[in-house]
């Protein structure tokens, strides 16, 4: 996933390859980035495609399939759970209901899943496995993880479409066309 990471950023791997794959290959991509747990590809990939692609629809699929990808980390924790023994599933019962976790649970996980889900960073597979072993519902984990994931991908869709066709002019009076990385001179 790394490789592919740089790959797509360096354009190694072509903005027309990637596209010729259509949304069902920003999908996969990902579907499998998020189960993965390796930040990137995806965002990348949603980030060029959507130069050729309808930017909505690339960032709504990118979305779905990063939180169905998610999942992996959910179900991870649930069966983590599931597979404690008799004596330590007691003393992680007692420290699901402190009191600062059970009101958490309750009433602050929700919000705290979307916004997680909504910008890219490293806490989400953790927060996503805790989910799953204090056995928070599926839908009440996955709605938000959904729309967390479909912003976020369609923020980086938006961003990348307009990147590629934004045209800047600079007060020197150089035309610049605003390109993924540095700003180069046409």
């Amino acid at each position: 996933m790394a490789a592919a990471a740089v790959a797509l950023w360096r354009r190694v791997i072509s903005v027309e390859w990637l596209t010729s794959f259509g949304y069902t290959g920003i999908f996969v991509l990902s579907l499998v980035n998020s189960a993965a747990h390796v930040a990137g590809p995806s965002q990348i990939a949603t980030f060029l495609a959507a130069s050729r692609l309808n930017p909505l629809l690339v960032g709504v699929v990118g979305g779905i399939g990063g939180a169905i990808g998610e999942l992996a980390g959910y179900v991870f924790g649930y069966s983590f759970r599931a597979s404690l023994s008799d004596d330590f599933a007691r003393k992680f019962e007692r420290f699901a209901h402190w009191r600062f976790i059970r009101v958490s649970r309750e009433r602050s996980f929700v919000p705290l899943l979307l916004v997680l889900a909504c910008i890219p960073n490293p806490f989400f597979a953790p927060v996503s496995a805790l989910a799953g072993s204090l056995r928070i519902g599926v839908a009440k984990y996955f709605i938000p993880v959904l729309l967390g994931r479909t912003l976020r991908h369609v923020v980086i869709a938006y961003a990348g479409f307009y990147a590629f066709s934004l045209r800047l002019s600079f007060p020197s009076g150089a035309n610049m066309t605003l390109l993924v990385g540095p700003i180069v001179a046409v």
